[in-house]
């Protein structure tokens, strides 16, 4: 992304926030970088943990959960291109899914109607989330200060805690 960044490519994420993830060493290593890539210009969204009722609950159980098992999708989109791209996997830009994991990607290209409905989908679930717009600030949509984790205490503290192995294992991460 650094890359991506220093060439002042266009990017916006959306991903989980502490209080939408059982990943806290993920989250500690996040949360590491998501202020610099903000200052950077990059657009990022959390996700608040909260239960969007879009569709159908296999189980009220599911409503309330906090897990890591989830897709990616990122949308490649070219000025002017009628080529814009998506993928919907599970691979993750790390060295684990590079190298141990049994990953997959679906990747479609040439159908901008596609592109448009995943884009809005996301932008639809990111406006229920909040935007990262400094170093520990974030606002919801309608521009009100939120807790920047999404989540308090005890979560913050054991993301806090972990910070210093996850960045020992970053390699894996």
């Amino acid at each position: 992304m650094q890359i991506l960044l220093d060439k002042n490519i266009d990017m916006t994420l959306y991903t989980n926030s502490l209080s939408s993830t059982d990943a806290t060493y993920v989250a500690a290593q996040l949360y590491s970088h998501v202020y610099d890539w903000q200052a950077k210009g990059m657009h990022i969204y959390l996700h608040a943990g909260e239960w969007l009722n879009e569709t159908a609950s296999v189980s009220k159980a599911v409503e309330n959960a906090r897990w890591g098992m989830h897709s990616k999708t990122q949308i490649y989109k070219r000025n002017g291109d009628a080529q814009n791209e998506v993928m919907v996997g599970t691979y993750n830009i790390d060295n684990r899914s590079n190298h141990y994991n049994t990953e997959m990607g679906l990747f479609c290209r040439g159908n901008d109607q596609l592109v448009a409905e995943i884009e809005e989908s996301i932008r639809s679930r990111a406006k229920n989330g909040y935007q990262i717009v400094g170093n520990e600030e974030a606002i919801d949509s309608q521009n009100n200060p939120v807790n920047v984790y999404g989540s308090g205490e005890p979560d913050t503290t054991k993301m806090k805690f972990m910070w210093l192995p996850s960045w020992l294992f970053n390699f894996l991460l």
